[in-house]
Protein backbone atom coordinates (compact mmCIF):
# COMPACT_ATOMS: atom_id res chain seq x y z
CA UNK A 1 0.00 0.00 0.00
CA UNK A 2 2.70 2.48 1.04
CA UNK A 3 4.92 1.63 -1.93
CA UNK A 4 1.96 2.31 -4.23
CA UNK A 5 1.58 5.68 -2.52
CA UNK A 6 5.25 6.39 -3.18
CA UNK A 7 4.91 5.43 -6.85
CA UNK A 8 1.86 7.66 -7.18
CA UNK A 9 3.73 10.66 -5.77
CA UNK A 10 6.81 10.00 -7.86
CA UNK A 11 4.96 9.59 -11.17
CA UNK A 12 2.82 12.65 -10.43
CA UNK A 13 5.76 14.95 -9.68
CA UNK A 14 5.05 17.33 -12.59
CA UNK A 15 1.46 17.76 -11.47
CA UNK A 16 2.66 18.34 -7.91
CA UNK A 17 5.03 21.06 -9.08
CA UNK A 18 2.17 22.76 -10.87
CA UNK A 19 -0.08 22.46 -7.83
CA UNK A 20 2.62 23.71 -5.43
CA UNK A 21 3.34 26.70 -7.65
CA UNK A 22 -0.34 27.60 -7.61
CA UNK A 23 -1.40 30.50 -5.42
CA UNK A 24 -4.12 28.24 -4.02
CA UNK A 25 -1.78 25.52 -2.71
CA UNK A 26 -1.22 27.01 0.76
CA UNK A 27 -4.88 28.05 1.28
CA UNK A 28 -6.00 24.55 0.30
CA UNK A 29 -3.51 23.03 2.76
CA UNK A 30 -4.83 25.36 5.46
CA UNK A 31 -8.48 24.46 4.74
CA UNK A 32 -7.78 20.71 4.66
CA UNK A 33 -5.75 20.94 7.89
CA UNK A 34 -8.56 22.83 9.62
CA UNK A 35 -11.46 20.68 8.45
CA UNK A 36 -9.67 17.34 8.97
CA UNK A 37 -9.43 18.14 12.67
CA UNK A 38 -13.19 18.21 13.04
CA UNK A 39 -15.07 16.45 10.24
CA UNK A 40 -13.15 16.06 6.94
CA UNK A 41 -11.72 12.62 6.10
CA UNK A 42 -8.56 13.58 4.15
CA UNK A 43 -5.51 14.18 6.40
CA UNK A 44 -3.26 17.18 5.65
CA UNK A 45 -0.31 14.79 5.17
CA UNK A 46 -1.73 13.96 1.74
CA UNK A 47 -1.01 17.55 0.67
CA UNK A 48 1.89 18.37 2.97
CA UNK A 49 4.12 15.51 1.79
CA UNK A 50 3.95 16.21 -1.97
CA UNK A 51 4.16 19.97 -1.41
CA UNK A 52 7.28 19.59 0.73
CA UNK A 53 8.66 17.09 -1.77
CA UNK A 54 8.15 19.48 -4.68
CA UNK A 55 9.61 22.47 -2.80
CA UNK A 56 11.86 21.26 0.07
CA UNK A 57 12.98 24.83 0.84
CA UNK A 58 9.41 25.56 1.97
CA UNK A 59 8.87 22.27 3.83
CA UNK A 60 8.97 23.87 7.30
CA UNK A 61 6.64 26.67 6.20
CA UNK A 62 4.12 24.11 4.97
CA UNK A 63 4.49 22.18 8.22
CA UNK A 64 3.80 25.38 10.17
CA UNK A 65 0.64 26.08 8.17
CA UNK A 66 -0.57 22.50 8.66
CA UNK A 67 0.14 22.68 12.40
CA UNK A 68 -1.48 26.06 12.97
CA UNK A 69 -4.70 25.34 11.10
CA UNK A 70 -4.90 21.76 12.38
CA UNK A 71 -4.86 23.05 15.96
CA UNK A 72 -7.42 25.75 15.14
CA UNK A 73 -9.58 23.06 13.56
CA UNK A 74 -9.06 20.99 16.69
CA UNK A 75 -10.48 23.81 18.81
CA UNK A 76 -13.47 23.90 16.46
CA UNK A 77 -13.85 20.13 16.86
CA UNK A 78 -13.65 20.57 20.64
CA UNK A 79 -16.47 23.13 20.45
CA UNK A 80 -18.55 20.75 18.33
CA UNK A 81 -18.16 18.00 20.90
CA UNK A 82 -18.86 20.37 23.80
CA UNK A 83 -21.95 22.07 22.37
CA UNK A 84 -23.44 19.71 19.78
CA UNK A 85 -22.93 16.11 20.91
CA UNK A 86 -26.61 15.47 21.54
CA UNK A 87 -27.69 17.43 18.46
CA UNK A 88 -25.88 15.51 15.73
CA UNK A 89 -22.46 14.22 16.80
CA UNK A 90 -23.82 10.83 17.86
CA UNK A 91 -25.27 10.35 14.38
CA UNK A 92 -22.08 11.67 12.75
CA UNK A 93 -19.93 9.14 14.63
CA UNK A 94 -22.23 6.33 13.52
CA UNK A 95 -22.40 7.59 9.92
CA UNK A 96 -18.60 7.80 9.58
CA UNK A 97 -18.11 4.45 11.36
CA UNK A 98 -15.93 6.14 13.99
CA UNK A 99 -17.46 4.42 17.00
CA UNK A 100 -14.54 1.99 17.21
CA UNK A 101 -12.03 4.86 17.07
CA UNK A 102 -14.10 6.79 19.60
CA UNK A 103 -14.10 3.82 22.00
CA UNK A 104 -10.34 3.40 21.50
CA UNK A 105 -9.71 7.06 22.32
CA UNK A 106 -11.97 6.87 25.37
CA UNK A 107 -9.98 3.86 26.58
CA UNK A 108 -6.70 5.77 26.04
CA UNK A 109 -8.14 8.83 27.74
CA UNK A 110 -9.26 6.83 30.79
CA UNK A 111 -5.78 5.31 31.12
CA UNK A 112 -3.43 8.09 30.03
CA UNK A 113 -5.34 11.38 30.17
CA UNK A 114 -3.63 14.07 28.11
CA UNK A 115 -1.27 11.51 26.60
CA UNK A 116 -4.30 10.21 24.66
CA UNK A 117 -4.55 13.57 22.87
CA UNK A 118 -0.89 13.39 21.97
CA UNK A 119 -1.24 9.85 20.60
CA UNK A 120 -4.27 10.82 18.50
CA UNK A 121 -2.58 13.98 17.24
CA UNK A 122 0.67 12.28 16.31
CA UNK A 123 -0.30 8.82 15.07
CA UNK A 124 -2.56 7.77 12.17
CA UNK A 125 -5.56 7.61 14.55
CA UNK A 126 -8.27 10.07 13.41
CA UNK A 127 -7.43 13.32 15.21
CA UNK A 128 -11.01 14.54 14.76
CA UNK A 129 -12.20 11.78 17.10
CA UNK A 130 -9.90 13.13 19.82
CA UNK A 131 -10.92 16.75 19.32
CA UNK A 132 -14.65 16.04 19.44
CA UNK A 133 -14.27 13.59 22.32
CA UNK A 134 -12.22 16.15 24.28
CA UNK A 135 -15.14 18.56 24.06
CA UNK A 136 -17.57 15.86 25.11
CA UNK A 137 -15.37 14.96 28.09
CA UNK A 138 -14.97 18.67 28.95
CA UNK A 139 -11.17 18.44 28.95
CA UNK A 140 -9.26 21.51 30.06
CA UNK A 141 -9.10 23.61 26.88
CA UNK A 142 -5.68 25.11 27.69
CA UNK A 143 -4.03 21.71 28.06
CA UNK A 144 -5.90 20.44 25.03
CA UNK A 145 -4.48 23.23 22.85
CA UNK A 146 -0.98 22.82 24.30
CA UNK A 147 -0.85 19.07 23.67
CA UNK A 148 -2.40 19.52 20.23
CA UNK A 149 0.33 21.99 19.26
CA UNK A 150 3.03 19.60 20.46
CA UNK A 151 1.58 16.49 18.78
CA UNK A 152 0.52 18.00 15.48
CA UNK A 153 3.65 20.12 15.27
CA UNK A 154 5.90 17.16 15.94
CA UNK A 155 4.10 15.05 13.35
CA UNK A 156 4.16 17.59 10.53
CA UNK A 157 7.65 18.93 11.22
CA UNK A 158 9.00 15.38 11.44
CA UNK A 159 7.62 14.66 7.97
CA UNK A 160 8.99 17.96 6.66
CA UNK A 161 12.42 17.28 8.18
CA UNK A 162 12.65 13.81 6.64
CA UNK A 163 11.75 15.18 3.20
CA UNK A 164 14.06 18.19 3.53
CA UNK A 165 17.02 16.03 4.59
CA UNK A 166 16.52 13.03 2.33
CA UNK A 167 14.26 14.48 -0.41
CA UNK A 168 13.55 11.66 -2.90
CA UNK A 169 14.51 8.87 -0.50
CA UNK A 170 12.59 10.60 2.25
CA UNK A 171 9.23 10.29 0.50
CA UNK A 172 9.93 6.60 -0.08
CA UNK A 173 10.70 5.94 3.59
CA UNK A 174 7.68 7.92 4.75
CA UNK A 175 5.38 6.04 2.37
CA UNK A 176 6.75 2.65 3.39
CA UNK A 177 7.25 3.15 7.13
CA UNK A 178 4.75 5.89 8.01
CA UNK A 179 2.98 4.01 10.81
CA UNK A 180 6.26 2.68 12.18
CA UNK A 181 7.74 6.18 12.29
CA UNK A 182 4.71 7.63 14.08
CA UNK A 183 4.26 4.79 16.56
CA UNK A 184 8.00 4.48 17.23
CA UNK A 185 8.25 8.18 18.03
CA UNK A 186 5.30 7.93 20.42
CA UNK A 187 6.91 4.98 22.21
CA UNK A 188 10.19 6.86 22.58
CA UNK A 189 8.43 9.95 23.91
CA UNK A 190 6.31 7.88 26.28
CA UNK A 191 9.40 6.14 27.68
CA UNK A 192 11.12 9.51 28.09
CA UNK A 193 8.14 10.85 30.06
CA UNK A 194 8.17 7.79 32.33
CA UNK A 195 11.92 8.20 32.86
CA UNK A 196 11.61 11.85 33.89
CA UNK A 197 8.68 11.02 36.22
CA UNK A 198 10.79 8.34 37.93
CA UNK A 199 13.77 10.70 38.23
CA UNK A 200 11.56 13.42 39.69
CA UNK A 201 10.14 11.05 42.32
CA UNK A 202 13.60 10.07 43.50
CA UNK A 203 14.91 13.68 43.67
Amino acid sequence: MYLKLYNFYYKSLNLLNIYTASKYAVPILAVVSFTESSFFIIPPDVLLIPMAFAMPNKAFFYALIATLFSVLGGVFGYAIGYFAYDLFIKDFIALMHYQKHFDTFQSYYDQYGLMAIFIAGFTPLPYKVATIASGIFNMNIFYFVLVSILSRGLRFFLLATIIKLFHQKGIYYIAKYFKHIMLGSVVILFLAIIFFIIIKQYN
